[in-house]
This record gives C-alpha cells, sequence and structure tokens, in this order.
C-alpha cells in the first residue's frame, strides 16, 4: 500500500456475520489487524480474506482446526 492509503479488509469464517474493516495505511504504507479464527463450538473452518486498494489487490484462505493440548 502507499503511505496513508485507504484500502478495504473483508474476512469471512464459515457462516459467522463477515467481518468488513476500512483500514489506512500508516506513513510506511503498512497496517496491520490481528484475528484470531477460533469459533465456540467449532472444532475448524475455513476463513477467506479479500484485501482491496487502489494500489493492491490481495486474496488470501486457510484451514484452522483446534488440537489437543
Amino acid at each position: 500500500m502507499a503511505p496513508y492509503e485507504q484500502g478495504r479488509y473483508f474476512l469471512t469464517n464459515g457462516d459467522m456475520k463477515p467481518i468488513d474493516w476500512r483500514v489506512k495505511a500508516n506513513g510506511d504504507g503498512a497496517f496491520s489487524r490481528y484475528y484470531i479464527p477460533f469459533r465456540w463450538n467449532q472444532r475448524g473452518g475455513s476463513v477467506n480474506v479479500d484485501f482491496t486498494s487502489e494500489s493492491c489487490n490481495i486474496a488470501l484462505a486457510f484451514d484452522w482446526a483446534r488440537t489437543a493440548p
């Protein structure tokens, strides 16, 4: 991202309500958001993230699962 550029961060995790955040880069063109995918009464699932801005467009996905300690 360009410095101070705005973008859209859209995240889905199964049937939960999607997260739709507007974000803004810092002076170095960076931003960060943290998301912990664990959901109550779910053993696992898939997370999808779409990020779009004027200078950047990226999509990613990952699976998650609870494991026994």
